[in-house]
């Protein structure tokens, strides 16, 4: 229930004539606002068995995107790495793991309220004998908390470990992880849980739009360089007919 502060001295309210105490105003207000809350409540609580209701009529077609996804070349490393947000964390180790990754997967829990879970499936690697890593992040009233599968590394071949201990070392400030799959590998509870939300809120509904990212940034930039010449020739004409009238001019 809805709690209320400690009321001044109850006061008298004129209306229509009649004299009111201003108490009762109050009461009245934090009883519909306690009614509000239990209409608030409900209304979340349907909405999010909406968002599982279409999270199942999503599925069919982001089974069907993956299959067409895993006919192209690098899509999700390309991706990944024009992501504003995502781009800083590929190490050179990171682009030659990633170059193996065929499929990324988001899925939320039965209880969307609780977390979610990312899935990276690779092909043959000369890095680890995983076909499939997940990562899961699980929210709790009071903490948030990430699990990991264990990466079955190959001989000599774990660059993840090495940055992970120093990344033990106490800095003064947040920074991001050091490496994509050092942050993907990590289950400590507080592994910027963040840059998961952006893989399942921007990366994962429409990743063709950051797969086709630097191209758009190119063709802004042509379009920029043929205005920019367009000028250039417009002021260079400009200039040789003010040169002709000078000329013009003197031999008069």
């Amino acid at each position: 229930k809805t709690l209320m502060a400690t009321a001044p001295k109850s006061r008298k309210i004129d209306t229509n004539g009649k004299s009111v105490d201003e108490d009762d105003f109050i009461k009245q207000i934090d009883t519909l606002q306690t009614d509000l809350d239990k209409v608030n409540e409900k209304a979340s609580e349907e909405i999010l068995e909406v968002e599982k209701k279409f999270n199942q009529k999503r599925q069919p077609l982001y089974t069907e995107r993956a299959g067409l996804i895993m006919t192209i070349g690098n899509f999700w490393l390309t991706a990944i790495k024009n992501h504003p947000a995502l781009s800083p964390l590929i190490s050179a180790k990171d682009n030659e793991v990633l170059h193996s990754l065929e499929n990324l997967e988001v899925e939320e829990f039965d209880d969307i309220k609780s977390g979610f879970k990312i899935t990276l499936t690779f092909k043959e690697n000369p890095f680890f004998s995983n076909k499939k890593i997940t990562k899961s992040i699980h929210v709790g009233e009071t903490e948030l908390k990430t699990t990991c599968d264990t990466i079955s590394w190959h001989k000599d071949q774990d660059f993840v470990t090495a940055m992970a201990e120093n990344d033990d070392q106490p800095t003064a400030a947040v920074s991001l992880p050091k490496s994509f799959m050092l942050w993907f590998a990590c289950s400590k509870s507080d592994s910027m849980v963040e840059l998961g939300e952006v893989i399942k809120d921007d990366l994962w509904p429409n990743p063709l739009q950051y797969f086709f990212a630097n191209e758009t940034f190119d063709d802004e930039d042509d379009e920029q360089d043929d205005d920019d010449d367009e000028f250039g020739e417009e002021e260079e004409e400009d200039c040789q007919g003010e040169e002709e009238e000078d000329l013009g001019e003197d031999e008069e």
